[in-house]
């Protein structure tokens, strides 16, 4: 068998467009990995105003923690690449 034909995907394969079952699974689980990632900054977001009444934080030192969490993540991410993505 030619190896050209072994990798083309059968028409049963195929969900619509060029869009194979494969493809369709990768593209979703992008889109979740996307989305986990993420989901870290959105949450410090949504909860930053609660923390701020619940705890009594000043406006300057939620920035200044939130400042920091995302200069540490930057710099983790350059430090040690690997681990940023575990």
């Amino acid at each position: 068998m030619d190896h050209a034909q072994a990798t083309m995907p059968s028409k049963s394969d195929v969900v619509s467009d060029g869009w194979t079952r494969s493809s369709l699974t990768v593209w979703i689980i992008c889109i979740l990995a996307w989305a986990f990632d993420i989901y870290e900054q959105t949450i410090l977001q949504i909860i930053t105003p609660l923390l701020m009444k619940e705890w009594g934080i000043t406006t300057a030192t939620i920035g200044n923690i939130t400042s920091l969490s995302r200069i540490i993540g930057l710099i983790g991410g350059f430090v040690c690449p690997v681990l940023a993505d575990i």
